[in-house]
């Protein structure tokens, strides 16, 4: 069987799922689903996160999303900003806040 048959086979339904950006109500229970996985996975009972380490944890993923979408357009900002549907001034004024302008 040749590999685009074992595809056309397995295609039975086709979702369409509208970005996370537009379904933000969907981010705390995204949140904490995986913060219950991650206590199964290291067999502790995580109750609560606090403001600081919400806070903290958006940050860091902010800024490594960023600097990997700047990796993959070779550090070209408007490119980045066209790819990830911005304003390049609002892509520089994110990099700013993450300390990402110069790199």
């Amino acid at each position: 069987m040749q590999r685009e048959d074992l595809l056309y086979r397995l295609r039975v339904i086709t979702l369409q799922l509208p970005a996370l950006r537009q379904r933000r109500e969907d981010i705390p229970a995204l949140a904490a689903h995986f913060i219950a996985e991650f206590g199964a996975r290291h067999g502790r009972a995580v109750r609560e996160v606090s403001e600081e380490a919400r806070r903290r944890a958006l940050e860091a993923f902010e800024r490594s999303f960023l600097a990997a979408a700047l990796e993959r357009h070779g550090g070209n900002v408007s490119r980045t900003a066209r790819a990830l549907g911005l304003h390049r001034q609002s892509l520089q004024k994110m990099l700013r806040r993450r300390g990402l302008a110069g790199e």
